[in-house]
């Protein structure tokens, strides 16, 4: 009689989701969510690489930190929180990835002329430095 009466009352109650909508807009979001899986921007073998083993260790820290904040050790829920974390930072990451191949060459030049200007001033520094000591003695 027990297993009947929540069986009724599971089946009410889903009945009522499925008329509210509610389960529509996370369909919806599922189905983004996969569209945007196949829509991440081409990178090379390596950048693939490195997408997936970032994309990895973050959403595997991120839903470890995340589920011990909580205190609640369910599987199933941390798979689907794991997918979901995991899909949109694959393709946040891939993005990155894509626009640092792109443009290598100009972030090369541009790091490039950062470190002389912070070796030249760390080398004046020095040479000022010696003077000074030089000086006093």
């Amino acid at each position: 009689m027990k297993g009947k009466l929540i069986g009724s009352l599971t089946t009410i109650i889903i009945l009522v989701l499925l008329c509210s909508g509610i389960l529509t807009d996370l369909v919806r979001f599922f189905c983004w969510l996969f569209a945007l899986q196949y829509a991440a921007p081409e990178t090379s073998i390596a950048g693939g690489i490195v997408v997936r083993v970032l994309t990895f260790l973050v959403s595997y820290g991120l839903v470890g930190v995340i589920f011990n904040l909580l205190g609640w050790f369910n599987s199933k829920a941390m798979s689907v929180v794991y997918f979901v974390i995991s899909t949109l930072l694959a393709f946040a990451i891939a993005y990155v990835v894509w626009i640092i191949e792109t443009y290598i060459l100009i972030i090369g030049i541009v790091l490039g002329i950062i470190l002389a200007v912070v070796i030249a001033y760390i080398v004046i520094r020095v040479i000022l430095n010696k003077k000074k000591e030089a000086k006093n003695e």
